[in-house]
């Protein structure tokens, strides 16, 4: 029986705890600790901090989130003696996409932190020069989630995160429809490279 491509797909999520606590990394330091990972696992890694935390996306062969996890503070404004308590989650394989559903359904219910994050997390899409597969499967379950929702009438702001996906290079919604349509164009793109 081949393997499952998604089962080198791996995500991991800092969070300080308590409500409206400061963001694990600033912007700059958010852009360095991504290059860093970038150089360290390969091309197939994507950091977005949200207002729910920092999440960590990417493939390879292995876990890597004690790697990940030893090397945030490098990228810290704070001291290793004053370094805050962080609270981390893991998920790998498929449930990596099923968190990434919870995280877009979560933030459905803070309207302004979700138009935010709909335009940072497009602007760091279209900002990536040489788009991996994981960067368009991302692309993609994070659009067929929105989709759903703005079908669905639940998402606040409705007309302005419309015109986001009208003017990003929006993928056909209906080959999204579940996962496992999700993991067919996967493959595609892994048989591309």
């Amino acid at each position: 029986m081949p393997r499952d491509p998604l089962d080198q797909l791996h995500s991991i999520r800092f969070r300080k705890p308590g409500i409206g606590s400061k963001s694990v990394l600033n912007p700059d330091q958010e852009k360095d600790f991504s290059r860093f990972l970038i150089n360290a696992l390969g091309p197939d890694v994507f950091v977005i901090s949200t207002g729910l935390g920092l999440d960590v996306y990417y493939t390879y062969k292995q876990n890597c989130s004690a790697f990940i996890t030893k090397n945030l503070w490098l990228f810290q404004e704070t001291q290793e003696n004053n370094r805050p308590v962080m609270l981390t989650e893991e998920n790998h394989g498929r449930d990596v996409l099923n968190y990434f559903g919870t995280v877009v359904n979560t933030l459905v219910s803070y309207p302004l932190l979700l138009l935010s994050c709909c335009k940072k997390f497009m602007k760091q899409y279209h900002g990536i020069p040489h788009k991996s597969r994981l960067h368009i499967l991302l692309y993609s379950s994070f659009q067929y989630h929105l989709h759903g929702l703005i079908t669905d009438a639940k998402v606040p702001y409705v007309e302005k995160i419309k015109k986001l996906l009208n003017e990003s290079d929006a993928l056909d919604f209906e080959k999204f429809g579940d996962h496992e349509k999700l993991v067919n164009q996967y493959r595609k793109s892994q048989n591309l490279n």
